[in-house]
């Protein structure tokens, strides 16, 4: 199409495809290997692109050598437009993941054009995909927070997503007049509780007010009883558990960070041997 244009092209081939990945049973050659070696003739050859236009990319590999070619051929007055190039109707294409998704907001970070449909765009900030109903407003703010994402600014909204707490009526008969609640915990937090109490694998979209009293509180601790190598005993208490949620600065994926630590109490009581 490009070329259609009237506009001279370069291709990098990144992979060949049979079909589109829609189709069951498509063949996939990675190319990646090839990349560096056709860049590197290219600034051996001294030449100089008007734009640089990124599609579909197939790994993480891939994505850093974008950073790469951007950087090289990039500088000056050469516009750089990504499109990223994986999901569509509200769902990944075979073979990607929403840690792949945070990683390719940060190559669009680097580009003056940006061109995801809204599934690509949802994704990429973490944010459920709306089908339909969305107005003009809707879509300059999904712009604007890619922006601001790709520019390493905070979305506080994003973080506050996290856990989500929320009453939900529950059908059935009437107790005194009054259906009480279904209380449910949805958010970025569920996917680190897998399975109920039960030892059944959830499907990872909300969790329960059944299983609520059973998840792991902030922190676990026990008493433990210390003699130090000249014989001073110590009453101390051992702590373990879930104390927060780390990020990673490239791929922006999420981490449960679990930790353990000691320490003595400040109030000598007594306490039950486990």
């Amino acid at each position: 199409i490009i070329s259609a244009m009237g506009v001279e092209a370069c291709v990098l081939p990144t992979a060949v495809l049979s079909t589109h990945t829609a189709f069951k049973g498509f063949t996939f050659r990675d190319l990646t290997s090839d990349i560096q070696p056709i860049c590197d003739h290219w600034k051996q050859e001294k030449i100089h692109f008007d734009a640089i236009y990124t599609g579909y990319l197939g790994s993480f590999e891939q994505l850093d050598l974008m950073h790469k070619l951007i950087a090289d051929f990039g500088s000056g007055d050469t516009l750089t437009i990504v499109d990223p190039c994986m999901a569509d109707n509200g769902k990944l294409y075979p073979g990607f993941t929403q840690e792949f998704a945070f990683a390719m907001a940060k190559l669009c970070g680097k580009a003056n054009v940006v061109v995801p449909n809204l599934t690509e765009a949802s994704y990429m900030l973490g944010i459920p995909y709306v089908e339909s109903g969305y107005d003009e407003d809707y879509i300059k703010d999904i712009l604007k927070k890619i922006a601001a994402a790709a520019a390493g600014e905070n979305d506080i909204i994003f973080w506050q997503s996290i856990i989500r707490k929320k009453d939900i009526p529950v059908e059935g008969e009437e107790m005194c007049g009054w259906k009480p609640p279904h209380e449910e915990i949805d958010g970025w937090i569920v996917k680190f509780y897998p399975y109920n109490r039960y030892n059944d694998r959830r499907k990872l979209d909300c969790i329960y007010d059944t299983d609520i009293p059973y998840l792991t509180g902030e922190e676990g601790s026990a008493p433990l009883d210390y003699t130090d190598i000249d014989g001073t005993e110590y009453d101390l208490d051992i702590h373990a558990g879930l104390i927060g949620i780390e990020e990673d600065t490239t791929t922006r994926a999420l981490r449960p960070v679990i930790a353990w630590w000691i320490t003595q109490p400040l109030i000598k009581e007594k306490r039950y041997q486990y």
